[in-house]
């Protein structure tokens, strides 16, 4: 929170991830060489560890970090960020 009393955040759940990729970045390579398909768990300038699927690094990064910011991308895919800790719900497909 700011001294105002509000969020530091326009939209609490947009977060910014700049630290977390530049830290990606710095390893990427190293990553895609050993690790491709992967997910890796990155928690501010850190690597955390990486997991045979995204699902075990979400599960990881919950339960290590709970609400606070963490990134979770899989190794050389596009970026999967995860602002508090939140996940975005499953669809329900109503049965017809």
């Amino acid at each position: 929170m700011n001294d105002n009393g509000e969020g530091t955040f326009p939209n609490e759940l947009e977060r910014d991830f700049c630290r977390e990729n530049a830290a990606y970045e710095v390893i990427k390579a190293e990553l895609e060489r050993d690790s491709m398909g992967k997910g890796a768990l990155m928690y501010g300038d850190d690597l955390v560890g990486v997991f045979d699927d995204l699902n075990s690094a979400v599960d990881e990064g919950r339960r290590r970090f709970g609400l606070e910011q963490f990134m979770v991308r899989e190794i050389g895919d596009p970026v999967y960020e995860m602002g508090l800790g939140v996940l975005p719900a499953k669809n329900k497909i109503a049965a017809a």
